[in-house]
């Protein structure tokens, strides 16, 4: 039953059916975490989905360690020696085209090959340094969903908090 509730969500979230003004969604970044502060952007599989969300943030050893808001979502795949990119929320603009560019080569160095398969590529105005710790026992396994208005308290009608401010106030609370 769960995995139906769990698909039905999916399927709101990707009709765009879903608020997502204060949601954030945690991914792992293992390998590719330097890269993806640095260069402002974080790539998965097309086929894995994704639930809308405003806040993007990144999971390592044991704690969310950056967090940014989405500016733009491109998913982009190499045939036939050229970059096709499809997008799908913000400006598809030269520079993101060349970070992808980037991103597909450094994913070789950490072992990835993301040029010959479609990618989402998750752009955030900046990532902002944070520590979210996770204090349960255990790494985290995948993605997961956070509600930025339940655990910070702030009124979601009213407008959200800058990404800075956010970064510092979640160094203050954890999850299981």
């Amino acid at each position: 039953m769960q995995d139906v509730l769990n698909d039905y969500i999916d399927f709101c979230s990707e009709e765009r059916l879903l608020p997502s003004k204060a949601a954030m969604r945690m991914q792992l970044a293992g390998t590719t975490f330097d890269f993806n502060v640095k260069s402002n952007v974080y790539y998965d599989k097309v086929e894995r989905g994704f639930r809308t969300h405003q806040y993007l943030g990144l999971y390592k050893n044991k704690s969310v360690r950056a967090i940014g808001k989405v500016c733009a979502i491109i998913r982009a795949v190499e045939e036939n020696g050229f970059i096709r990119f499809t997008n799908e929320m913000g400006e598809l603009t030269a520079e993101r085209k060349q970070i992808i560019d980037k991103a597909m080569n450094d994913a070789i160095t950490c072992g990835y090959d993301i040029r010959h398969y479609e990618y989402r590529y998750f752009f955030v105005e900046k990532f902002y340094e944070t520590n979210f710790q996770k204090v349960s026992s255990g790494g985290c396994m995948g993605a997961r969903i956070f509600d930025l208005e339940e655990i910070l308290d702030f009124d979601n009608n009213k407008s959200v908090p800058d990404t800075f401010w956010i970064a510092e106030e979640l160094k203050k609370h954890s999850w299981r």
